[in-house]
């Protein structure tokens, strides 16, 4: 019998090498498809090998049997095919990671910007504020004496006139907040369109009032919410002596009541006005603003925590009030 003729080795081997080169080549291909994609799954084992046409039993290191040193390699390039799709797809996690912590610190920079510009405008407020009342003290000064007899002036004139005394029962009510319901009568706090409306329309309210001949005490409230303004307007507690103006709003900030306060302090200096401003303060517990809102107005809460906090108190020497009641929740 002829003895059977042997594979050549050499020539088996041969392909595989040439087979692990071209799977080496498809893999640097799906990388880039990868890479330019951020997506791992433009390059994975089963497009590689269909690519170059491998089954993909080789990658287990099984085959080819006959070539032990050779099913090594196949296994070694599937383990650094595994490799780089692992640390490809940690790294793209880190990099989400790493944007959404970038917008964060963006977004936190952007709040420390408004809240900078926010205490320099309050801080430029007040330094007006000192300027003005310098400068109106050194008015005062000069006219006080001319002042006094037109106030008397006024007062005489008045109390011949009794007829005027009796339109001082009925207040002028400028009230912003009543004009943030929708045309569906829903009340809308938060509603930015709504507000500048309304208080530009109560500002040229005031300003009409303010050009009057009659003497008035103008009641600047300032309360939360719920503190029971509206109450206190329908029990007509005003003094006498003078036309009442109110001025119905939460008033809670410094700001907003320089905002009213610098339109009026200008007509206090004329000799032929005689105002008085009188600030209102309501002091009710929190717990009670709370259950009142829940139960009238519904203010979404954080917005009626936030606007509870934001609260400051009324400075006698700064904000130059004439008068100050305190209305306590009992």
């Amino acid at each position: 019998m002829t003895e059977a003729k042997k594979p050549d080795v050499s020539i088996k081997e041969q392909g595989h090498i040439t087979k692990i080169k071209a799977l080496e080549a498809s893999f640097s291909r799906h990388k880039g498809k990868a890479i330019a994609n951020a997506s791992v799954n433009e390059c994975s084992l089963v497009k590689i090998s269909e690519d170059v046409g491998v089954h993909r039993d080789y990658f287990k290191g099984i085959k080819p049997k006959t070539l032990p040193h050779i099913a090594k390699q196949y296994k070694a390039f599937a383990d650094s095919v595994s490799q780089w799709r692992a640390e490809f797809q940690n790294k793209k996690i880190n990099n989400e990671v790493e944007s959404e912590l970038g917008k964060l610190q963006k977004q936190n920079e952007l709040l420390e910007n408004e809240r900078n510009q926010a205490h320099m405008s309050c801080a430029d407020l007040v330094a007006k504020n000192e300027q003005f009342k310098f400068e109106l003290s050194q008015v005062v000064d000069q006219l006080s004496k001319t002042q006094e007899h037109a106030i008397e002036a006024s007062y005489s004139a008045l109390q011949r006139d009794q007829n005027r005394f009796t339109t001082f029962a009925k207040a002028e009510v400028i009230s912003p907040d009543q004009q943030l319901y929708n045309a569906e009568g829903i009340y809308e706090f938060d509603n930015k369109a709504l507000k500048d409306v309304a208080w530009r329309s109560s500002r040229e309210a005031l300003k009409n009032f303010l050009q009057r001949s009659l003497p008035m005490r103008i009641y600047l409230l300032s309360g939360m919410p719920g503190s029971g303004k509206t109450t206190w307007l329908t029990s007509n507690c005003y003094y006498p002596d003078r036309h009442p103006v109110v001025i119905d709003a939460t008033n809670l900030t410094l700001r907003s009541r320089m905002q009213w306060l610098s339109l009026i302090l200008p007509y206090k200096m004329k000799l032929t006005t005689d105002i008085k401003v009188c600030a209102v303060i309501f002091d009710t517990p929190y717990d009670v603003l709370v259950q009142r809102n829940f139960k009238h107005r519904r203010i979404e809460e954080g917005t009626f925590r936030e606007l509870y906090e934001t609260q400051d108190e009324i400075s006698v020497l700064d904000e130059q009030f004439d008068e100050i009641m305190i209305i306590r929740h009992i």
